[in-house]
């Protein structure tokens, strides 16, 4: 897509349709193809909803707000991005285990950490 969104925001998604630049709170601004801003949502960054609605599901079986699996699947995508970055490279990912394509050693070295003995997990 033609980029005109470049105010250098947190982070920028661009999609075919236009730009979606978060800042480091919870405001965000869309922008259509031209660069135009479309919609801006002032929030206010909190954990709190978050925390509350894990501890409800362990103490009360409260349906959690965003399951396991899909939590898993956004800090996968946060670590894969630390990779690249890391290692100034471009992943190829398998989109169905998500994991790396051909790693090297440095890619293998940060897609884990080594843990005092006896605080290994066990799965």
């Amino acid at each position: 897509m033609p980029r005109k969104e470049e105010a250098h925001p947190f982070i920028a998604f661009y999609g075919d349709r236009g730009v979606l630049a978060l800042d480091s709170g919870a405001s965000y601004r869309i922008f259509d193809l031209d660069g135009k801003e479309v919609r801006s949502v002032k929030g206010k960054f909190s954990d709190v909803p978050h925390f509350t609605n894990f501890i409800e599901a362990i103490r009360n079986g409260v349906k959690l707000n965003s399951e396991i699996g899909e939590g898993q699947k956004s800090t996968r995508l946060c670590h894969l991005g630390n990779i690249a970055y890391r290692t100034g490279t471009t992943l190829i990912v398998e989109s169905g285990s998500g994991q790396i394509q051909n790693p090297t050693r440095e890619m293998k070295r940060l897609w884990t950490r080594e843990y005092r003995s006896g605080w290994e997990p066990k799965v």
